[in-house]
């Protein structure tokens, strides 16, 4: 059985109002909490054999944050473009599909479903 971690991206900002919501970067209290959220994960023994994230650039500022504090290296993390507008179906058609030596996944994504 794999294990799935759905994962939000910390806060992000909203200072820029001409900024493409994929480019929308993590705010202050954002940089400040996700590497919180990286020690608490690792205090914990919780690194996955994949992670993966959407393109948003909140997303990925904080999916590179969490890998840096658990000691997984952010060169294997996998961006996937799919992730920035599909939804819970996506996400399962996409884990169903993983190689079976992946036992545990971390999926760090912005939209609703997360």
């Amino acid at each position: 059985m794999k294990i799935i971690i759905l994962f939000r991206h910390a806060k992000s900002s909203w200072k820029d109002l001409s900024l493409d919501d994929i480019d929308r970067p993590l705010n202050k209290r954002g940089k400040q909490n996700a590497p919180f959220m990286g020690q608490k994960l690792k205090e914990r023994g919780i690194i996955p054999d994949l992670i993966l994230s959407s393109p948003a650039k909140r997303a990925k500022r904080t999916a590179v944050t969490i890998a840096n504090e658990i000691g997984y290296p952010k060169k294997k993390i996998v961006y996937d473009n799919d992730l920035y507008h599909s939804g819970a179906v996506y996400m399962l058609e996409m884990v169903q599909n993983l190689d079976d030596k992946i036992e545990s996944i971390m999926i760090f994504g912005h939209n609703p479903d997360f």
